[in-house]
């Protein structure tokens, strides 16, 4: 893998950098207002892929970790944003090296979350190639966003409904795969588990 990737790197980028490429290669658009995105760059310094991270803002997120994790502890992986040619593995590769950066830059992560939406085809591959752990399903139900002249929109936080005028169609949140990274110094799952019980 390595000898694969010989004269590729994995650099931090700026948010409108990755929210073009995002936009681009990415079934949802727009990014968090406040993130960190990293960029997967091959041999010709070209981007083959971003990864975006940003602080968890549903305070049901810290309900999973039973109130263990600290929010200046934990992170949400919100983007990974691949062409369809991209190269085989370049995934895991962006999400692995950009991890370290991360850990680099803030020292006081222990955790990652994400999710993966079955619904759409994406049951986290990528993640489980990275020794992600699977922290079983999201609830399905609650308004994700809508859907207005055949482009999908985040709902605004804190909204309580979406109507249906003016064209719009509202998207009811899908099922997903949680999935957690926990740094080594941190532990594994069943070290969580024992944490938790």
């Amino acid at each position: 893998m390595l000898k694969k990737y010989a004269g590729w790197a994995v650099k931090e980028i700026n948010r409108d950098r990755a929210l073009a490429y995002s936009n681009r290669h990415h079934v949802l658009k727009g990014l968090p207002a406040v993130c960190w995105c990293y960029a997967l760059f091959d041999k010709n310094d070209k981007i083959s892929g971003v990864v975006v991270y940003s602080t968890p803002t549903s305070p049901q997120i810290f309900k999973i970790f039973e109130n263990t994790v600290l929010k200046e502890e934990l992170l949400q992986l919100t983007r990974l944003s691949l062409p369809k040619d991209s190269v085989y593995n370049a995934g895991s590769f962006l999400v692995s090296k950009s991890l370290q950066l991360v850990k680099f830059k803030y020292p006081n992560v222990k955790s990652v979350i994400t999710y993966c939406d079955i619904e759409n085809g994406f049951w986290g591959t990528v993640f489980k190639a990275c020794n992600w752990q699977n922290f079983g399903f999201s609830t399905k139900g609650g308004y994700q966003g809508f859907i207005v002249k055949n482009e999908f929109k985040h709902a605004k936080c804190g909204k309580a409904n979406i109507t249906l005028k003016n064209g719009y169609r509202p998207v009811r949140r899908s099922t997903k795969i949680r999935y957690v990274f926990f740094y080594k110094e941190y532990g594994s799952y069943s070290d969580f588990l024992k944490i938790a019980s």
